[in-house]
């Protein structure tokens, strides 16, 4: 789906060079697993079926 994905960083100085996006091997095996919940919190990714797991989860 993102093969050949590019990106580039505009700073004060003008846009920089194109670089190339690669999917790491951790994103690789996440994305194989289909509509699950995410939510990010510092760094950290929770992953679960449903909201209501990742609730359970924050709870404990």
């Amino acid at each position: 789906m993102y093969e050949g994905a590019t990106s580039n960083v505009r700073t004060p100085k003008g846009k920089r060079k194109n670089f190339p996006i690669v999917l790491g091997v951790l994103i690789r095996d996440i994305q194989k697993i289909i509509l699950n919940y995410m939510l990010f919190m510092n760094n950290i990714i929770l992953i679960e079926k449903s909201r209501e797991a990742i609730n359970l989860k924050l709870e404990i």
